[in-house]
Protein backbone atom coordinates (compact mmCIF):
# COMPACT_ATOMS: atom_id res chain seq x y z
CA UNK A 1 0.00 0.00 0.00
CA UNK A 2 0.61 3.27 0.06
CA UNK A 3 1.81 5.80 2.93
CA UNK A 4 -0.59 7.74 4.29
CA UNK A 5 1.31 10.86 4.79
CA UNK A 6 1.66 10.97 1.36
CA UNK A 7 -1.66 10.11 0.14
CA UNK A 8 -2.73 13.28 2.61
CA UNK A 9 -0.08 15.49 1.12
CA UNK A 10 -1.53 14.52 -2.74
CA UNK A 11 -5.29 15.12 -1.96
CA UNK A 12 -4.65 18.26 -0.12
CA UNK A 13 -2.78 19.59 -2.96
CA UNK A 14 -5.05 22.96 -3.93
CA UNK A 15 -4.94 22.05 -7.59
CA UNK A 16 -6.20 18.29 -7.09
CA UNK A 17 -8.77 19.30 -4.46
CA UNK A 18 -10.43 20.97 -8.06
CA UNK A 19 -10.91 17.44 -9.29
CA UNK A 20 -12.96 16.63 -6.75
CA UNK A 21 -16.80 17.45 -6.90
CA UNK A 22 -17.50 17.26 -3.39
CA UNK A 23 -13.71 18.01 -1.88
CA UNK A 24 -14.94 18.54 1.96
CA UNK A 25 -17.35 15.07 2.08
CA UNK A 26 -14.35 12.71 0.25
CA UNK A 27 -11.43 14.15 1.79
CA UNK A 28 -12.61 14.56 5.60
CA UNK A 29 -14.37 10.84 5.34
CA UNK A 30 -10.90 9.91 4.20
CA UNK A 31 -9.20 11.57 6.67
CA UNK A 32 -11.46 10.49 9.59
CA UNK A 33 -11.15 6.46 8.21
CA UNK A 34 -6.86 7.23 8.54
CA UNK A 35 -7.15 8.53 11.87
CA UNK A 36 -9.76 5.92 13.06
CA UNK A 37 -8.60 2.86 11.47
CA UNK A 38 -5.16 3.80 12.17
CA UNK A 39 -4.55 3.11 8.35
CA UNK A 40 -0.30 3.70 7.97
CA UNK A 41 -0.31 2.01 4.63
CA UNK A 42 -2.93 2.31 2.71
CA UNK A 43 -4.58 -0.17 -0.37
CA UNK A 44 -5.96 1.41 -3.73
CA UNK A 45 -9.26 -0.91 -2.85
CA UNK A 46 -9.66 0.91 0.61
CA UNK A 47 -9.80 4.43 -0.93
CA UNK A 48 -11.69 3.63 -4.29
CA UNK A 49 -15.13 2.70 -1.82
CA UNK A 50 -14.76 5.56 0.14
CA UNK A 51 -17.27 7.72 -2.53
CA UNK A 52 -19.16 6.86 -5.25
CA UNK A 53 -19.34 11.05 -5.85
CA UNK A 54 -15.81 11.11 -6.80
CA UNK A 55 -15.57 7.73 -7.39
CA UNK A 56 -13.85 8.42 -11.11
CA UNK A 57 -11.05 10.91 -9.85
CA UNK A 58 -10.40 8.24 -6.34
CA UNK A 59 -9.60 5.51 -9.27
CA UNK A 60 -7.14 7.66 -11.52
CA UNK A 61 -5.31 9.22 -8.70
CA UNK A 62 -5.18 5.98 -6.94
CA UNK A 63 -4.67 2.84 -8.99
CA UNK A 64 -4.14 -0.32 -8.71
CA UNK A 65 0.11 -0.50 -8.37
CA UNK A 66 1.45 0.27 -11.77
CA UNK A 67 4.31 -2.66 -13.14
CA UNK A 68 5.98 -0.61 -16.15
CA UNK A 69 6.85 3.17 -16.70
CA UNK A 70 4.88 2.92 -19.56
CA UNK A 71 1.92 2.60 -17.59
CA UNK A 72 2.91 4.66 -14.86
CA UNK A 73 3.22 7.67 -17.87
CA UNK A 74 0.15 6.94 -19.39
CA UNK A 75 -1.91 7.43 -16.29
CA UNK A 76 0.33 10.35 -15.49
CA UNK A 77 -1.04 11.94 -18.79
CA UNK A 78 -4.46 11.24 -17.87
CA UNK A 79 -4.14 12.99 -14.55
CA UNK A 80 -2.64 15.72 -16.64
CA UNK A 81 -5.59 16.02 -19.31
CA UNK A 82 -7.64 15.61 -16.04
CA UNK A 83 -6.08 18.96 -14.63
CA UNK A 84 -6.02 20.76 -17.80
CA UNK A 85 -9.82 20.78 -18.33
CA UNK A 86 -10.23 21.66 -14.78
CA UNK A 87 -7.99 24.73 -15.13
CA UNK A 88 -9.22 25.57 -18.37
CA UNK A 89 -13.69 25.65 -16.69
CA UNK A 90 -12.01 27.85 -13.87
CA UNK A 91 -9.90 29.92 -15.99
CA UNK A 92 -7.09 29.68 -14.38
CA UNK A 93 -4.28 30.87 -16.94
CA UNK A 94 -1.23 30.46 -14.62
CA UNK A 95 -2.23 27.00 -13.40
CA UNK A 96 -2.47 25.97 -17.07
CA UNK A 97 1.19 27.21 -17.94
CA UNK A 98 2.50 25.08 -14.89
CA UNK A 99 1.01 22.19 -16.55
CA UNK A 100 2.29 23.14 -20.00
CA UNK A 101 5.59 22.60 -18.81
CA UNK A 102 5.04 19.35 -16.56
CA UNK A 103 3.79 18.19 -19.86
CA UNK A 104 6.81 18.98 -21.79
CA UNK A 105 8.67 16.81 -18.97
CA UNK A 106 6.23 13.74 -19.57
CA UNK A 107 6.36 14.14 -23.49
CA UNK A 108 10.48 14.00 -22.76
CA UNK A 109 10.38 11.07 -20.53
CA UNK A 110 8.00 9.32 -23.19
CA UNK A 111 10.29 9.62 -26.22
CA UNK A 112 13.19 8.34 -23.65
CA UNK A 113 11.09 5.30 -23.44
CA UNK A 114 10.73 4.94 -27.06
CA UNK A 115 14.10 5.36 -27.38
CA UNK A 116 16.00 3.38 -24.66
CA UNK A 117 14.99 0.04 -23.84
CA UNK A 118 16.80 -0.09 -20.27
CA UNK A 119 14.50 2.04 -18.37
CA UNK A 120 12.64 -0.92 -17.28
CA UNK A 121 11.43 -0.36 -13.62
CA UNK A 122 10.01 2.83 -11.83
CA UNK A 123 12.68 3.84 -9.84
CA UNK A 124 14.19 4.74 -12.74
CA UNK A 125 11.39 6.75 -14.26
CA UNK A 126 11.13 8.87 -10.82
CA UNK A 127 14.60 9.65 -10.88
CA UNK A 128 14.16 10.55 -14.62
CA UNK A 129 11.30 12.99 -13.90
CA UNK A 130 13.48 14.60 -11.09
CA UNK A 131 16.55 15.19 -13.33
CA UNK A 132 14.37 16.51 -16.08
CA UNK A 133 11.50 18.70 -13.81
CA UNK A 134 14.85 20.30 -12.20
CA UNK A 135 15.84 21.36 -15.53
CA UNK A 136 12.82 23.09 -16.87
CA UNK A 137 11.91 26.87 -15.95
CA UNK A 138 8.83 28.77 -15.90
CA UNK A 139 9.25 32.33 -17.29
CA UNK A 140 6.80 34.89 -16.17
CA UNK A 141 5.97 38.32 -17.74
CA UNK A 142 5.75 42.12 -15.63
CA UNK A 143 4.55 45.24 -16.72
CA UNK A 144 7.60 47.12 -17.38
CA UNK A 145 5.91 50.07 -17.22
CA UNK A 146 4.21 49.89 -14.06
CA UNK A 147 4.89 49.07 -10.51
CA UNK A 148 8.36 47.16 -9.04
CA UNK A 149 10.34 45.34 -11.55
CA UNK A 150 11.03 42.04 -10.50
CA UNK A 151 13.95 40.38 -12.64
CA UNK A 152 16.85 37.65 -12.85
CA UNK A 153 20.27 38.44 -13.54
CA UNK A 154 19.92 37.90 -17.20
CA UNK A 155 17.61 40.28 -17.52
CA UNK A 156 19.42 42.96 -16.00
CA UNK A 157 22.08 42.77 -18.47
CA UNK A 158 21.21 45.84 -20.51
CA UNK A 159 19.84 48.29 -18.15
CA UNK A 160 21.28 50.17 -15.72
CA UNK A 161 19.47 51.14 -12.21
CA UNK A 162 19.78 53.68 -9.24
CA UNK A 163 18.34 51.49 -6.76
CA UNK A 164 19.35 47.74 -6.32
CA UNK A 165 17.47 44.99 -4.43
CA UNK A 166 19.44 41.32 -4.93
CA UNK A 167 17.60 39.28 -2.51
CA UNK A 168 18.29 35.56 -1.19
CA UNK A 169 22.53 36.34 -1.68
CA UNK A 170 23.19 33.16 -0.11
CA UNK A 171 26.48 30.67 -0.78
CA UNK A 172 24.69 27.88 -3.27
CA UNK A 173 22.40 30.40 -4.98
CA UNK A 174 23.95 33.28 -6.08
CA UNK A 175 26.34 31.87 -7.18
CA UNK A 176 25.34 28.59 -7.28
CA UNK A 177 28.41 26.44 -7.05
CA UNK A 178 28.42 22.51 -7.76
CA UNK A 179 24.70 22.29 -8.55
CA UNK A 180 24.10 21.48 -12.07
CA UNK A 181 21.28 19.81 -13.99
CA UNK A 182 23.36 17.80 -15.93
CA UNK A 183 23.81 13.92 -16.46
CA UNK A 184 27.55 14.46 -18.28
CA UNK A 185 30.04 14.18 -15.26
CA UNK A 186 32.58 16.83 -14.05
CA UNK A 187 35.53 14.70 -15.25
CA UNK A 188 33.81 14.52 -19.02
CA UNK A 189 33.34 17.56 -19.26
CA UNK A 190 36.65 18.83 -18.39
CA UNK A 191 38.51 16.54 -20.40
CA UNK A 192 35.84 17.07 -23.56
CA UNK A 193 36.25 21.05 -23.05
CA UNK A 194 32.34 21.31 -22.02
CA UNK A 195 31.17 24.33 -19.96
CA UNK A 196 31.08 23.34 -16.03
CA UNK A 197 29.91 24.99 -12.77
CA UNK A 198 33.06 27.28 -13.10
CA UNK A 199 32.12 28.64 -16.22
CA UNK A 200 28.57 29.72 -15.05
CA UNK A 201 29.76 31.26 -11.81
CA UNK A 202 31.99 33.74 -13.96
CA UNK A 203 29.66 34.51 -16.26
CA UNK A 204 27.41 35.49 -12.45
CA UNK A 205 29.88 37.35 -11.35
CA UNK A 206 30.35 39.17 -14.31
CA UNK A 207 26.64 40.25 -14.40
CA UNK A 208 26.71 40.55 -10.40
CA UNK A 209 29.18 43.47 -10.47
CA UNK A 210 27.74 44.45 -13.49
CA UNK A 211 24.79 45.13 -12.27
CA UNK A 212 26.35 46.91 -9.43
CA UNK A 213 28.58 49.28 -11.24
CA UNK A 214 26.22 52.52 -11.85
CA UNK A 215 23.60 52.05 -9.24
CA UNK A 216 23.61 54.44 -6.13
CA UNK A 217 21.78 52.49 -3.57
CA UNK A 218 22.56 48.91 -3.33
CA UNK A 219 20.83 46.47 -1.04
CA UNK A 220 22.07 42.96 -0.58
CA UNK A 221 19.89 40.60 1.37
CA UNK A 222 20.97 37.16 2.26
CA UNK A 223 19.09 34.60 4.92
CA UNK A 224 20.89 33.83 7.73
CA UNK A 225 18.97 30.79 9.55
CA UNK A 226 20.75 27.97 8.25
CA UNK A 227 18.71 24.54 7.08
CA UNK A 228 19.33 21.19 8.67
CA UNK A 229 22.66 20.20 6.80
CA UNK A 230 23.80 23.99 5.21
CA UNK A 231 22.52 27.53 4.52
CA UNK A 232 22.49 30.66 6.74
CA UNK A 233 26.11 31.62 4.51
CA UNK A 234 26.53 34.78 2.95
CA UNK A 235 27.26 34.86 -1.03
CA UNK A 236 31.18 34.86 -1.35
CA UNK A 237 29.92 38.46 -3.49
CA UNK A 238 29.21 39.61 -0.47
CA UNK A 239 32.55 38.72 1.29
CA UNK A 240 34.18 40.45 -1.44
CA UNK A 241 32.67 43.89 -1.17
CA UNK A 242 33.80 43.93 2.31
CA UNK A 243 37.09 43.54 1.58
CA UNK A 244 36.90 46.34 -0.46
CA UNK A 245 39.11 49.28 0.92
CA UNK A 246 37.51 51.85 -1.10
CA UNK A 247 34.02 51.44 -0.25
CA UNK A 248 34.30 50.07 3.36
CA UNK A 249 32.84 53.34 4.69
CA UNK A 250 29.49 53.18 2.87
CA UNK A 251 29.04 49.94 3.94
CA UNK A 252 26.25 49.48 6.39
CA UNK A 253 25.45 46.01 7.97
CA UNK A 254 21.87 45.38 9.29
CA UNK A 255 20.53 42.22 11.35
CA UNK A 256 16.70 42.33 10.86
CA UNK A 257 15.10 39.85 12.76
CA UNK A 258 11.13 40.01 13.61
CA UNK A 259 9.60 41.91 16.92
CA UNK A 260 9.39 39.34 19.43
CA UNK A 261 6.21 39.52 21.52
CA UNK A 262 6.15 37.69 24.42
CA UNK A 263 2.88 36.66 25.67
CA UNK A 264 2.85 36.38 29.77
CA UNK A 265 0.03 33.73 30.18
CA UNK A 266 -2.73 35.18 32.62
CA UNK A 267 -4.16 33.34 35.02
CA UNK A 268 -7.34 31.29 33.11
CA UNK A 269 -10.59 31.69 34.53
CA UNK A 270 -13.89 30.32 33.12
CA UNK A 271 -17.07 31.41 35.00
CA UNK A 272 -19.87 28.24 35.26
CA UNK A 273 -23.31 29.76 33.75
CA UNK A 274 -26.29 27.98 33.59
CA UNK A 275 -25.32 25.76 30.26
CA UNK A 276 -22.34 24.33 32.08
CA UNK A 277 -23.96 23.33 35.40
CA UNK A 278 -26.67 21.33 33.49
CA UNK A 279 -23.61 19.59 31.38
CA UNK A 280 -21.91 19.10 35.24
CA UNK A 281 -25.41 17.45 36.30
CA UNK A 282 -26.05 15.39 33.35
CA UNK A 283 -21.96 13.89 34.37
CA UNK A 284 -23.22 13.61 38.12
CA UNK A 285 -25.81 11.14 36.96
CA UNK A 286 -23.89 9.15 34.38
CA UNK A 287 -21.07 9.31 37.08
CA UNK A 288 -17.40 11.03 37.13
CA UNK A 289 -14.24 8.44 36.91
CA UNK A 290 -11.37 8.66 39.05
CA UNK A 291 -9.09 9.96 36.30
CA UNK A 292 -11.60 12.76 35.36
CA UNK A 293 -11.67 14.17 39.13
CA UNK A 294 -7.76 13.91 39.12
CA UNK A 295 -7.95 16.22 35.84
CA UNK A 296 -10.00 18.49 37.54
CA UNK A 297 -7.64 18.66 40.68
CA UNK A 298 -4.18 18.92 38.59
CA UNK A 299 -6.09 21.64 36.13
CA UNK A 300 -9.70 22.76 36.53
CA UNK A 301 -10.07 24.51 32.98
CA UNK A 302 -8.19 21.15 31.32
CA UNK A 303 -11.57 19.42 33.50
CA UNK A 304 -13.58 22.20 31.87
CA UNK A 305 -12.27 21.62 28.21
CA UNK A 306 -12.29 17.88 28.26
CA UNK A 307 -15.45 16.95 30.49
CA UNK A 308 -17.42 19.85 29.73
CA UNK A 309 -17.10 20.86 26.74
CA UNK A 310 -16.18 17.28 25.65
CA UNK A 311 -12.99 18.51 23.21
CA UNK A 312 -11.49 15.62 22.75
CA UNK A 313 -7.58 15.10 21.60
CA UNK A 314 -6.69 15.33 18.31
CA UNK A 315 -6.18 11.91 16.93
CA UNK A 316 -2.91 10.99 15.24
CA UNK A 317 -2.14 8.05 13.08
CA UNK A 318 0.40 6.04 15.17
CA UNK A 319 2.81 4.62 13.36
CA UNK A 320 4.76 4.08 16.20
CA UNK A 321 3.61 2.57 19.53
CA UNK A 322 1.65 5.59 21.54
CA UNK A 323 2.52 5.87 25.40
CA UNK A 324 -1.55 5.37 25.85
CA UNK A 325 -1.86 2.88 24.00
CA UNK A 326 1.35 0.96 25.56
CA UNK A 327 -0.80 0.75 28.37
CA UNK A 328 -3.73 -0.10 26.82
CA UNK A 329 -2.31 -3.04 25.20
CA UNK A 330 -0.25 -4.46 28.55
CA UNK A 331 -4.02 -4.19 30.08
CA UNK A 332 -5.80 -5.98 27.88
CA UNK A 333 -3.02 -8.49 27.69
CA UNK A 334 -3.34 -8.73 31.37
CA UNK A 335 -6.93 -9.58 31.40
CA UNK A 336 -6.42 -12.17 28.69
CA UNK A 337 -3.87 -13.67 30.86
CA UNK A 338 -6.18 -13.75 34.20
CA UNK A 339 -9.17 -14.48 33.04
CA UNK A 340 -9.38 -18.02 32.79
CA UNK A 341 -7.60 -18.16 36.67
CA UNK A 342 -10.32 -15.77 38.09
CA UNK A 343 -12.16 -17.78 41.31
CA UNK A 344 -8.79 -20.30 41.90
CA UNK A 345 -5.86 -20.03 43.82
CA UNK A 346 -2.61 -19.13 41.76
CA UNK A 347 -0.38 -21.64 41.47
CA UNK A 348 3.34 -21.78 39.57
CA UNK A 349 1.73 -24.49 37.46
CA UNK A 350 -1.06 -22.50 36.16
CA UNK A 351 1.36 -19.55 35.75
CA UNK A 352 3.71 -21.20 33.78
CA UNK A 353 0.87 -22.38 31.65
CA UNK A 354 -0.59 -18.86 30.79
CA UNK A 355 2.84 -17.72 30.09
CA UNK A 356 3.19 -19.58 26.98
CA UNK A 357 0.11 -17.77 25.61
CA UNK A 358 1.88 -14.31 26.06
CA UNK A 359 2.83 -14.29 22.70
CA UNK A 360 -0.33 -15.00 20.84
CA UNK A 361 -2.25 -13.00 23.37
CA UNK A 362 -0.33 -9.95 22.90
CA UNK A 363 0.00 -10.33 18.98
CA UNK A 364 -3.70 -10.40 19.21
CA UNK A 365 -3.83 -7.12 21.12
CA UNK A 366 -1.21 -5.47 18.90
CA UNK A 367 -3.66 -6.38 15.62
CA UNK A 368 -6.73 -4.86 17.22
CA UNK A 369 -5.15 -1.40 17.79
CA UNK A 370 -2.29 -1.80 14.65
CA UNK A 371 -4.21 -3.83 12.06
CA UNK A 372 -2.22 -2.31 9.73
CA UNK A 373 0.98 -1.57 10.99
CA UNK A 374 4.01 -4.30 11.01
CA UNK A 375 5.61 -5.24 14.24
CA UNK A 376 8.62 -6.65 12.74
CA UNK A 377 11.10 -3.53 12.16
CA UNK A 378 12.05 -0.15 14.09
CA UNK A 379 10.04 0.71 17.24
CA UNK A 380 6.91 -1.42 16.77
CA UNK A 381 8.60 -4.69 17.47
CA UNK A 382 11.00 -2.77 20.13
CA UNK A 383 7.49 -2.21 21.99
CA UNK A 384 6.14 -5.66 21.15
CA UNK A 385 8.96 -7.11 22.77
CA UNK A 386 9.22 -4.81 25.72
CA UNK A 387 5.45 -5.64 25.78
CA UNK A 388 6.11 -8.97 26.05
CA UNK A 389 9.24 -8.64 28.35
CA UNK A 390 7.18 -6.84 31.26
CA UNK A 391 4.43 -9.50 31.40
CA UNK A 392 6.95 -12.17 31.03
CA UNK A 393 8.84 -10.52 33.77
CA UNK A 394 5.38 -9.68 35.77
CA UNK A 395 4.46 -13.26 35.42
CA UNK A 396 7.64 -14.81 36.73
CA UNK A 397 7.60 -12.59 40.31
CA UNK A 398 4.27 -13.88 40.61
CA UNK A 399 5.23 -17.21 40.06
CA UNK A 400 7.99 -16.64 42.60
CA UNK A 401 5.17 -14.97 45.01
CA UNK A 402 2.57 -18.14 44.47
CA UNK A 403 5.46 -20.60 46.09
CA UNK A 404 5.90 -18.50 49.21
CA UNK A 405 2.23 -17.23 49.34
CA UNK A 406 -1.03 -17.61 49.13
CA UNK A 407 -2.94 -15.68 46.58
CA UNK A 408 -6.32 -16.34 45.19
CA UNK A 409 -7.25 -14.24 42.23
CA UNK A 410 -11.08 -13.26 43.05
CA UNK A 411 -11.60 -10.63 40.00
CA UNK A 412 -9.71 -8.84 36.96
CA UNK A 413 -11.43 -5.38 35.28
CA UNK A 414 -13.71 -5.38 37.91
CA UNK A 415 -16.99 -2.42 36.89
CA UNK A 416 -17.47 -0.59 40.11
CA UNK A 417 -20.01 2.04 40.63
CA UNK A 418 -21.40 3.98 43.65
CA UNK A 419 -23.39 7.16 44.37
CA UNK A 420 -22.21 9.75 46.86
CA UNK A 421 -24.41 12.29 48.75
CA UNK A 422 -23.08 15.60 49.32
CA UNK A 423 -24.61 18.09 51.83
CA UNK A 424 -25.23 21.04 50.29
CA UNK A 425 -26.48 19.34 46.22
CA UNK A 426 -30.20 18.43 45.85
CA UNK A 427 -28.84 15.31 44.05
CA UNK A 428 -26.47 12.13 44.29
CA UNK A 429 -23.27 12.15 42.35
CA UNK A 430 -22.12 8.88 40.89
CA UNK A 431 -18.57 7.72 40.62
CA UNK A 432 -17.45 4.75 38.02
CA UNK A 433 -14.30 3.03 37.29
CA UNK A 434 -12.94 -0.59 35.98
CA UNK A 435 -10.74 -1.99 39.07
CA UNK A 436 -7.43 -3.73 37.47
CA UNK A 437 -7.61 -6.88 39.40
CA UNK A 438 -8.38 -7.64 43.04
CA UNK A 439 -7.19 -10.63 44.78
CA UNK A 440 -6.26 -11.93 47.92
CA UNK A 441 -2.52 -12.74 49.54
CA UNK A 442 -2.37 -14.64 52.43
CA UNK A 443 -5.63 -13.65 53.09
CA UNK A 444 -5.46 -10.09 53.16
CA UNK A 445 -7.90 -8.59 50.35
CA UNK A 446 -5.98 -6.13 47.56
CA UNK A 447 -7.35 -3.96 45.10
CA UNK A 448 -4.31 -3.21 42.29
CA UNK A 449 -4.58 -0.80 39.91
CA UNK A 450 -1.73 -1.57 36.91
CA UNK A 451 0.51 1.57 35.78
CA UNK A 452 2.69 1.56 32.99
CA UNK A 453 4.16 4.94 33.49
CA UNK A 454 6.20 6.59 35.98
CA UNK A 455 5.17 6.01 39.76
CA UNK A 456 6.84 6.94 42.78
CA UNK A 457 6.04 5.34 46.01
CA UNK A 458 5.30 9.58 47.48
CA UNK A 459 2.75 9.88 44.84
CA UNK A 460 0.64 6.93 47.09
CA UNK A 461 1.23 8.16 50.34
CA UNK A 462 -0.43 11.34 52.46
CA UNK A 463 0.14 12.98 55.41
CA UNK A 464 -2.92 14.88 55.81
CA UNK A 465 -6.66 13.87 54.18
CA UNK A 466 -6.96 17.45 52.54
CA UNK A 467 -3.48 17.19 51.02
CA UNK A 468 -5.47 14.31 48.51
CA UNK A 469 -7.89 16.81 46.99
CA UNK A 470 -5.50 20.29 46.86
CA UNK A 471 -2.29 18.17 45.57
CA UNK A 472 -1.68 17.27 41.79
CA UNK A 473 1.22 15.27 42.65
CA UNK A 474 -1.57 12.95 45.23
CA UNK A 475 -3.20 12.20 41.88
CA UNK A 476 -2.72 8.10 41.84
CA UNK A 477 -3.49 8.53 46.01
CA UNK A 478 -6.73 9.80 44.87
CA UNK A 479 -7.34 7.45 42.31
CA UNK A 480 -6.39 4.47 44.40
CA UNK A 481 -8.89 5.72 47.05
CA UNK A 482 -12.06 6.15 44.67
CA UNK A 483 -11.23 2.38 43.64
CA UNK A 484 -11.61 1.63 47.48
CA UNK A 485 -14.59 3.88 48.33
CA UNK A 486 -16.64 2.39 45.49
CA UNK A 487 -14.92 -1.46 46.20
CA UNK A 488 -16.53 -0.57 49.74
CA UNK A 489 -19.64 0.37 49.28
CA UNK A 490 -20.51 -2.55 46.72
CA UNK A 491 -18.30 -5.15 48.87
CA UNK A 492 -18.15 -4.09 52.42
CA UNK A 493 -15.22 -4.66 54.03
CA UNK A 494 -13.42 -4.06 57.18
CA UNK A 495 -10.01 -4.01 56.10
CA UNK A 496 -8.00 -4.62 53.06
CA UNK A 497 -5.13 -2.58 50.73
CA UNK A 498 -4.72 -0.91 48.10
CA UNK A 499 -1.65 -0.46 45.56
CA UNK A 500 -0.38 0.14 42.20
CA UNK A 501 1.71 -2.11 40.21
CA UNK A 502 4.52 0.01 38.62
CA UNK A 503 5.51 -1.73 35.14
CA UNK A 504 8.08 -0.11 34.98
CA UNK A 505 9.86 -0.70 38.22
CA UNK A 506 8.35 -4.18 38.91
CA UNK A 507 11.55 -5.03 41.53
CA UNK A 508 9.75 -2.44 43.89
CA UNK A 509 6.88 -4.33 44.11
CA UNK A 510 3.64 -3.11 44.57
CA UNK A 511 3.07 0.25 46.05
CA UNK A 512 0.44 0.42 48.50
CA UNK A 513 -1.60 3.76 49.56
CA UNK A 514 -0.57 4.58 53.19
CA UNK A 515 -1.63 7.65 55.38
CA UNK A 516 1.71 8.73 57.60
CA UNK A 517 3.08 11.09 60.16
CA UNK A 518 5.60 13.37 59.64
CA UNK A 519 7.88 14.23 62.20
CA UNK A 520 11.17 16.21 62.84
CA UNK A 521 10.93 15.75 58.98
CA UNK A 522 11.39 12.42 58.88
CA UNK A 523 8.18 9.92 57.77
CA UNK A 524 6.74 7.76 60.56
CA UNK A 525 3.94 5.48 61.91
CA UNK A 526 2.93 3.99 58.22
CA UNK A 527 -0.82 2.97 58.09
CA UNK A 528 -1.58 0.35 54.62
CA UNK A 529 -4.51 -0.60 55.81
CA UNK A 530 -7.65 0.94 54.75
CA UNK A 531 -10.72 0.76 57.12
CA UNK A 532 -13.86 1.65 57.58
CA UNK A 533 -13.17 5.14 59.11
CA UNK A 534 -10.37 5.92 55.89
CA UNK A 535 -12.92 5.24 54.10
CA UNK A 536 -14.73 7.97 55.80
CA UNK A 537 -12.46 10.13 55.85
CA UNK A 538 -11.72 9.88 52.45
CA UNK A 539 -15.69 10.07 51.71
CA UNK A 540 -15.49 13.57 53.24
CA UNK A 541 -12.43 15.08 51.03
CA UNK A 542 -14.37 13.47 47.93
CA UNK A 543 -17.93 15.81 49.34
CA UNK A 544 -15.71 18.39 49.50
CA UNK A 545 -14.32 18.53 46.18
CA UNK A 546 -17.61 17.99 44.44
CA UNK A 547 -19.29 20.99 46.31
CA UNK A 548 -16.49 22.55 45.17
CA UNK A 549 -16.75 21.88 41.22
CA UNK A 550 -21.20 22.19 41.41
CA UNK A 551 -20.34 25.29 43.26
CA UNK A 552 -21.56 28.08 40.50
CA UNK A 553 -19.35 30.99 42.19
CA UNK A 554 -16.11 29.33 41.71
CA UNK A 555 -15.05 29.44 38.48
CA UNK A 556 -12.77 27.00 36.59
CA UNK A 557 -9.18 28.61 37.03
CA UNK A 558 -6.05 27.64 36.03
CA UNK A 559 -4.00 26.96 39.24
CA UNK A 560 -0.63 28.92 39.29
CA UNK A 561 2.62 27.27 38.83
Amino acid sequence: GWYYSDIISLVSHPYVKRLFKNPEGTLNLLYQEIREKNWVYIRPEQIHKLSKEDGEILELLFSKNYKSPKQLLHASLELAQALKNCFESFGDSIALEYLVKIKTVFNEIGICLQKYDFIIDLKSFQSLFRELANIETLDFYGKPLQGIQLMGMLESRNLDFETVIITSLNEGILPSGKTSGSFIPFDLKREFKMPTYKEKDAVYTYHFYRLLQRAKNIYLIYNTEPDVLEGGEKSRFISQLLTEQRIEGSIKQVIATPPMHLAIPDNKSISKDTSVVTTLRERATKGFSPSSLATYIKDPVEFYKKYVLGIREFEEVEENIAANTFGTIIHDSLEQLYLPLVGSVLSPDSLRERMLKIPDIVNASFKEYYPNVSLLDGKNLIAYQVIQRYLEKFLEMEIESCENHKIELLAVEEKLRTSIEVEGLNFPVSLRGTLDRIDKKDGVLRILDYKTGNTKATEVEITTWDSIIADADKGKAFQLMSYALMYCDKYPTERFEAAIIPFRDLESGPLKFCTKEVTGGRSSNKEYSITAETISDFRAQLQHLFLTIFDQEMAFETPLS
